[in-house]
């Protein structure tokens, strides 16, 4: 197992590698917007599950000596840190939680390796399916749900509020509904691309955007839950895969309207969509393109 140092440094790449950041710094302030974020509206367990997530994906990967080379990256971490931010949002804080929630967390790395080698086929990667379907498991047969994504109800549309909720729909990309926590993750974001930051604000602000034009839940998009999809995406697409704005434009508004089915499609049955809509449209994306090329 490596150093102490390095071992902390792919910590910190696996919380950037969220958004795609194989950079120490945006990490720390990854984790810095956790517990901020979590701490200003009474959820510190977000932010102790976020570092026991990322700690439990991180370290199986040392111990039997593989992946070591996509551990230091962080590639290892950032699924198991989405899990650590998820359960005790959902499920509280109980004995068992905090047993699946390692579990699952360390589970994760080797779910990812398994689905890259079939993905693969298609020119495409896990992303962040892991993290969904471990979670979506925990739903289906282990853990019964206690709590909720945080909401705060809206009064009056102001500027205000409605710049609060473009940040909100950055944090709520690692389940935290706080502007100081998106705020941030965009710093972070600033640091390693600017592209990214901007990208990212774009895809939020659309999500907002065509989330209000398509009269959806007022209080659902002014906490963000139609921002942090649309913001994943255009920075997969937007810096990462492909560097064209009309894909990542398309991306969007796909994502956009993946989320509205997810949401029709989950919600009678109490599962949340989570960052399912960033990557299906993700998906869809890559294999349309790969086959124009």
């Amino acid at each position: 197992m490596r150093n102490t140092s390095s071992f902390c440094r792919s910590l910190l790449r696996g919380a950037g590698q969220v958004m795609f950041m194989d950079n120490v710094n945006t990490g720390t302030l990854f984790l810095a917007g956790i517990i901020i974020g979590s701490w200003m509206y009474g959820t510190v367990i977000v932010a102790v599950g976020a570092m026991v997530g990322l700690i439990a994906s991180t370290i199986p990967a040392y111990l039997l000596r593989k992946g070591e080379e996509d551990a230091d990256q962080g590639l290892c971490g950032y699924n198991g840190v989405l899990i650590g931010c998820a359960l005790p949002t959902f499920f509280g804080s109980t004995p068992f939680m905090w047993a699946s929630l390692i579990i699952l967390s360390a589970i994760s790395p080797w779910l990812r390796e398994l689905m890259n080698k079939y993905l693969k086929n298609f020119g495409i990667n896990a992303l962040t399916f892991p993290f969904i379907l471990l979670t979506w498991l925990s739903f289906c047969f282990a853990l019964p749900p206690v709590t909720t994504v945080s909401a705060e109800p809206i009064q009056d549309l102001t500027v205000s509020n409605l710049a609060e909720a473009l940040m909100n729909g950055v944090s709520q990309v690692f389940l935290i509904n706080s502007y100081v926590c998106g705020a941030l993750f965009l710093l972070g974001l600033l640091i390693a691309d600017w592209r990214a930051a901007v990208w990212c604000t774009f895809g939020s602000a659309a999500g907002m955007a065509m989330a209000f034009a398509f009269q959806q839940d007022p209080t659902a998009i002014t906490n963000g839950l139609y921002g942090f999809n649309p913001a994943l995406t255009a920075i997969a697409l937007g810096t990462v895969f492909h560097k064209s704005t009309m894909v990542t434009i398309v991306g969007i508004i796909i994502t956009f309207f993946i989320q509205i089915a997810l949401v029709h499609l989950l919600s009678p049955i109490g599962i949340p969509g989570l960052t399912a809509p960033f990557c299906i449209a993700t998906w869809i994306i890559q294999i349309i393109t790969s086959k124009t090329k």
